[in-house]
């Protein structure tokens, strides 16, 4: 900082003060009169507040550049959490709809076995007299519908094209059951039940499905009922 010599036009007295110094209150510290500051002096004083200026406008622009990249990273880090959380609660429910799957497939296969042992016991064991089984030949169709109406149900359930194959076309129905339904429990009441008594349904659905034909057959010749 350089220094500049003056004289008080009052009182005569000479002074040394910075060429910095704020004019407009610089006084003679000989009689405390306001001091005329040279034109160097103040074109100084001019220069300095300039700089200053300058000074304090570049660190305003870093100081708004700074907060920007800290918003920019803060946001960047915002959203790579966000996606971190989202892969780890995608993880956390693949994780327990494939444990509640195993969990289910395992009920399925215990419920299975219990009822196709039964079954199978009470149809080939004589535990039950065989007549009922013979009764069973002569209505098995309708265990039969019975199972087909469920699956029907739950491919509507499902989804609407699914039951309407299940309703069109009977055989898709067991497809559906085994290749695309998730109801395991179904699944295991059907095959279990099947297993004992799986025989005895299709020999009642053969004795019905030979009337239907026979029916169909005869309607067809005679014309459709009227004769010739």
């Amino acid at each position: 900082m350089a220094d500049v010599s003056v004289t008080c036009e009052n009182c005569g007295a000479r002074l040394t003060i910075s060429e910095f110094v704020d004019r407009e209150k610089a006084t003679c510290a000989a009689c405390f009169k306001p001091l005329a500051l040279p034109k160097a002096a103040a074109g100084a004083q001019e220069s300095s507040r300039k700089q200053s200026s300058k000074a304090v406008g570049w660190r305003v622009k870093r100081r708004e550049a700074s907060t920007a990249d800290d918003l920019k990273h803060t946001g960047i880090a915002v959203e790579q959490a966000g996606s971190k959380e989202r892969r780890r609660q995608k993880a956390a429910r693949e994780k327990s709809a494939g444990k509640t799957r195993s969990q289910n497939t395992l009920v399925a296969w215990v419920l299975f076995l219990l009822i196709g042992m039964s079954t199978a016991a009470m149809r080939y064991g004589g535990i039950v007299d065989p007549a009922y089984f013979d009764l069973l030949q002569e209505y098995g169709i309708f265990v039969l519908l019975v199972f087909y109406v469920l699956v029907v149900v739950r491919a509507f359930e499902d989804a609407a094209f699914n039951g309407i194959l299940c309703l069109m076309m009977p055989p898709y129905s067991l497809y559906y059951l085994y290749a695309n339904s998730d109801d395991f429990m179904l699944r295991a009441i059907f095959a279990g039940t099947m297993a004992g008594l799986g025989q005895d349904c299709l020999v009642s659905l053969s004795a019905y499905t030979k009337v239907m034909f026979d029916a169909v057959n005869s309607w067809i010749l005679t014309g459709g009922g009227g004769g010739y």
